[in-house]
């Protein structure tokens, strides 16, 4: 609940950061994309964090592949649902749910490799900034302290922040993301028709 609540309290962050990269007025926040980007932001969070729960509770050796396949959902169903928001916050149009579904997947034929990239550059070094308190308390293998600092009110802040600087800065990779999937794709040249004569 706790990651559920911190995750929707940043979405307007993400949303006005994305906005301003994306749209002329910048950060400002209507209601309609902000409700729509928290309606999807919870039920991607709703999700993840449900299968996670749910494949933990999975133990038993009969249910080992179960747990296995909603633990890859977890993180893969989101993942691949990322240019979604982007989308919602630049108030693209869609006709109904499956729509907006099946164009956010679109979005990522042939960007792939391209999209991972981004995401490893901008995404990869915030990730690592997470870690670097307690790779700093950890240092001289003071596991113990570690787990004092995580259950400290500091601690908490500390993590939140970092999260929320974390979710921001991918906000914004996943806008650049997206308004390149947006550009119109070069036209290739049409091959001479077999047979034709040259001149």
């Amino acid at each position: 609940l706790e990651k559920l609540a911190l995750g929707l309290v940043v979405a307007p962050m993400a949303l006005a950061a994305q906005r301003r990269v994306l749209v002329p007025d910048g950060a400002s926040l209507s209601p309609g994309p902000l409700l729509r980007f928290w309606l999807w932001a919870a039920m991607v969070l709703i999700f993840a964090l449900g299968s996670l729960y749910v494949a933990g509770l999975a133990v038993t050796p009969e249910l080992q592949l179960v747990s296995l396949v909603l633990k890859g959902g977890a993180f893969l169903v989101p993942f691949l649902l990322l240019l979604v928001f982007p989308a919602v916050a630049a108030a693209e149009p869609a006709a109904s749910l499956a729509a907006r579904l099946d164009k956010a997947l679109e979005h990522w034929e042939n960007n792939v490799l391209r999209f991972l990239a981004v995401l490893l550059l901008t995404v990869g070094p915030a990730m690592l900034l997470q870690r670097l308190p307690e790779a700093v308390i950890q240092r001289g293998d003071n596991a113990a302290a570690v787990q004092t600092f995580d259950a400290s009110l500091l601690g908490s802040a500390v993590h939140s922040a970092l999260t929320v600087v974390l979710i921001v800065v991918g906000a914004v990779a996943l806008a650049w993301c997206y308004r390149f999937a947006k550009l119109p794709r070069p036209v290739k040249p049409r091959q001479s028709a077999v047979g034709e004569t040259s001149r």
